[in-house]
């Protein structure tokens, strides 16, 4: 048996899902994560805002690889990983409160 709790402050923490994961929306633009692809509401601790639509590029006209690696993407990632959030992640609660 696992007990399990996030806790009961906000301190970006960073996303591990959104560091190493290329999501493909149904256009073919190529997203962070799921909740960059269209804007969604998301609320933590009573605010609500919806994010941020960053896609960085578009499979059916450029090499997914070039996209991945592109200066905009790679900033996106080295972020993340400096446990900071970028401005497109601010109010995410997986963000906020770490999720990997």
């Amino acid at each position: 048996m696992q007990f399990f709790y996030r806790r009961t402050y906000t301190k970006p923490y960073g996303c591990g899902f959104a560091s190493y994961t290329m999501l493909i929306n149904m256009e073919g633009g190529m997203a962070a994560c799921l909740l960059s692809t269209r804007p969604v509401p998301m609320s933590l601790y009573g605010k609500t805002k919806m994010s941020k639509v960053v896609v960085y590029g578009n499979i059916m006209e450029e090499d997914p690889y070039k996209i991945w690696t592109n200066k905009k993407c790679l900033d996106f990632r080295r972020i993340i990983h400096e446990r900071r959030l970028p401005d497109s992640c601010q109010g995410c609660p997986c963000g906020e409160l770490g999720i990997t």
